[in-house]
C-alpha cells in the first residue's frame, strides 16, 4: 500500500492509503505502485486517480510537484479538488472565459497570457472530467 497525501497552499485535500496512483505528467500520464523507485517530477493540470479497494478516487489538480518514494506519494499542488467540491456551472464559465481569452489573443504561444489561458483551460477540463 502507498500512503498518498495531496496538499495545496490552503491545506490537506487527501491523506490515505491506496494501491496505485495515476497522475498527469508533462510527458503523459504515469502510474505509481508500491515499492516504486523514488523520483521527483513536475505535473501539469489534470486528473489524479487513486485506486483504492477497487474504486477510483479522482482529484483535479493544478500544476504540482510530485514526490514518489517506495511507500509514499506526496502531491504538492497549486490547487486540488474532489468531485464534490466542483461547481459545474462555475467551471464551465471559467472554461469559456479561458477559451475566449485564447481565441482573442494575438500573442505568440510563449506569451504569458497565452500560457495562462492554456493552463486555465487544462484545469477547467480536469475539473469537468472528474464529475
Amino acid at each position: 500500500m502507498l500512503r498518498v497525501t495531496i496538499v495545496t497552499p490552503f491545506g490537506e485535500v487527501f491523506d490515505g492509503e491506496t494501491e496505485q496512483v495515476v497522475a498527469p505528467g508533462y510527458e503523459g500520464e504515469f502510474g505509481v505502485l508500491d515499492e516504486h523507485i523514488p523520483f521527483l517530477t513536475r505535473s501539469q493540470p489534470g486528473v489524479v486517480t487513486l485506486k483504492q479497494g477497487g474504486k477510483d478516487l479522482l482529484f483535479a489538480i493544478g500544476e504540482s510537484f510530485i514526490e514518489v518514494s517506495p511507500d509514499r506519494v506526496l502531491v504538492l499542488a497549486e490547487s486540488a479538488m474532489s468531485p464534490d467540491q466542483v461547481e459545474k456551472d462555475a467551471v464551465q464559465k471559467d472554461l469559456a472565459d479561458a477559451e475566449d481569452r485564447l481565441a482573442n489573443s494575438d500573442m505568440t504561444l510563449d506569451d504569458p497570457e497565452v500560457i495562462c489561458a492554456q493552463h486555465d483551460i487544462r484545469l477547467a477540463e480536469a475539473r469537468l472530467q472528474i464529475l
